[in-house]
């Protein structure tokens, strides 16, 4: 028997458009000899699904699509797709299936037992966990039997990132131990820093729970900020990864149950050859890219542009937009003041030159003489204020929309999580965007990123050397507004309890924390975390306000926190 997942793309929302989709792979997947035929989670919708089940039609919709591959659909296969199961008794409207479809049976329906309700997953908005015992999720085609879970309903125990109890499930739970060959696992499971290891974790807990091998079908795509891997995956029972399929990208994996790794007693180690490794800095990289690419198109656009000032953000960003887009469709402005340097504008040629990107240069001299003469006048004001390196942001920020809204293209925010943790960003100045790039990489995290482009000629390093500065007053770096991004970035991860960081791993190698313990006092470290703490708090209403920003870590700012903005009683505390 052979058993294709397939790895999909859906568009959010639209089940009769995925539905003709889903067509041209079942007959991809029959040509290569599938019996069955598995797609990922929420298949005919995509996910999250956020308010959009309001929509009285969704279901009629959905039945339209399914009638659709049901008619269309090939003798001799069946098919597993993921979609939503009108509740008509008490509770949430929907239940998250999976529908069975075949040529000679009925529809079989399958729903999800464990629900999420953390970080980004918000499913209990609408949809009712399944109460049905996990044995009615045992189906079997051609002498081999199957125990179908819905993403989550895998995910018990402790969770190997987060140290937390994910769910507590009965002995019933495990009723199918022994009695089936394989447990099917349909997923729409968001990426972020170290999720490849986190699901390997999932699934050796499974595979000794269930005694059965696991097929792991992952959706592809991204919806605003957050990004979906794909990297479905076969895992023997023996404790062995077998294949993988790409990142970032459709895929067909296809599983023959004869296959001597399935059914070998042995256990192993990974077969390395099918498995596609990559450093947390390389899928970073690649999970950054595809997220902007997806963000551009399903808002309808085709060109981005950027503020490059020629500091380290604007060029790591800009390489992000080439490498995502095509140095064609990103146009970078540079728009200095009489405080920008010269070091400035010739650091911004040069990168543009190296991506082979237009750049435009508008000065916002005479417009920031103008509004600080006018504000100064106003509201009396007789010195230099931090009111004045605002407005330079605000009115870089006017003429970046002013672009945007002429041209039709989209403004990338160039902010990243350090500088938005503390808030050292101005509201309706460099926050403006559609979204935001680099917001989940810490300031280290984005200097390992240019440290890899610089290798591969893409930035300069007279952009990695020099020392990072607004460039809002005479003679300003960062320095003086914020403590040493090293040691700010470790406490950051200490307060944002952040595992798996991009730092960890690649540049700080064993141990990041001991290596700032070596070269910072306790007293120091106390006083920037002191800091962190309330600078957090206090920026809560300017993150409220900042455009979506790409999910990479397991703790971003963005869906998946939920803090309060009016939170002075918090900050004295």
């Amino acid at each position: 028997m052979k058993i294709a997942l397939i790895q999909f793309k859906s568009a959010l929302a639209e089940p009769i458009k995925n539905a003709k989709r889903h067509l041209e792979f079942i007959l991809k997947a029959k040509d290569q000899g599938a019996d069955l035929i598995v797609f990922p989670e929420m298949s005919l919708f995509s996910y999250p699904l956020y308010d959009l089940p309001e929509d009285k039609n969704i279901i009629t919709e959905q039945n339209l699509a399914l009638d659709f591959i049901l008619k269309n659909l090939p003798d001799s296969v069946s098919v597993l797709v993921g979609g939503l199961l009108q509740n008509t008794e008490k509770g949430k409207s929907f239940f998250n299936s999976a529908f069975l479809l075949s040529k000679s049976e009925k529809i079989k329906i399958f729903s999800k037992k464990l629900i999420p309700n953390y970080d980004i997953f918000d499913e209990h908005r609408f949809i009712q966990p399944s109460d049905k015992n996990f044995d009615n999720s045992v189906f079997s085609i051609k002498s081999k039997s199957f125990l179908l879970h819905i993403c989550e309903d895998s995910w018990f125990g402790i969770d190997s990132l987060s140290n937390r109890h994910l769910h507590y499930v009965s002995e019933d739970f495990f009723k199918a131990k022994g009695n089936v060959d394989y447990v099917i696992n349909m997923s729409a499971s968001p990426f972020f820093q170290g999720k490849k290891n986190n699901r390997l974790n999932m699934a050796k807990n499974l595979t000794s729970n269930f005694d059965a091998h696991l097929l792991y079908v992952n959706l592809v795509g991204a919806s605003d900020e957050v990004i979906f891997d794909g990297r479905s995956f076969v895992y023997s029972k023996n404790n062995k990864l077998l294949s993988e399929a790409k990142a970032f990208k459709e895929d067909i994996l296809i599983v023959d149950t004869e296959s001597k790794d399935l059914n070998s007693e042995v256990s192993g180690e990974t077969n390395s050859k099918v498995i596609l490794k990559d450093s947390h800095l390389n899928i970073t990289r690649k999970a950054l890219c595809f997220g902007l690419s997806e963000f551009i198109k399903q808002s309808g656009f085709k060109k981005i542009h950027i503020g490059l000032s020629g500091g380290v953000d604007s060029a790591v960003i800009a390489c992000l937009a080439t490498e995502a887009l095509g140095s064609k469709n990103v146009q970078a402005l540079s728009l200095p003041s009489q405080f920008s340097s010269q070091l400035s504008f010739d650091l911004a040629s040069e990168q543009a030159k190296l991506l082979n990107i237009s750049l435009k240069n508008i000065s916002i001299q005479k417009m920031f003489q103008t509004c600080k003469q006018e504000i100064d006048l106003e509201l009396n004001i007789s010195s230099q204020s931090v009111i004045h390196e605002n407005i330079q942001a605000r009115l870089r920020s006017l003429v970046l929309m002013s672009y945007s809204q002429k041209e039709k293209s989209l403004l990338l925010n160039t902010s990243n999580k350090s500088e938005i943790a503390v808030g050292y960003s101005t509201l309706y100045g460099d926050l403006s965007g559609a979204i935001c790039p680099i917001g989940d990489l810490l300031k280290t995290e984005v200097y390992a990123l240019a440290e890899y482009y610089c290798k591969t000629g893409k930035i300069s390093q007279s952009i990695i050397d020099r020392p990072p500065t607004a460039e809002l007053k005479k003679d300003q770096l960062d320095k003086d507004s914020l403590p040493n991004y090293e040691i700010l970035d470790f406490i950051i991860i200490k307060i944002l309890n952040i595992k798996n960081s991009m730092i960890l791993d690649e540049k700080f190698n064993p141990s990041f924390g001991d290596y700032i313990k070596n070269i910072y006092t306790k007293s120091e470290l106390e006083s920037v975390e002191k800091f962190c703490k309330t600078k957090i708090l206090e920026s809560e209403f300017k993150r409220f306000q900042a455009p979506p920003i790409l999910k990479v870590s397991i703790k971003s700012f963005g869906q998946g926190r939920k803090m309060p903005v009016a939170n002075y009683n918090l900050q004295i505390k």
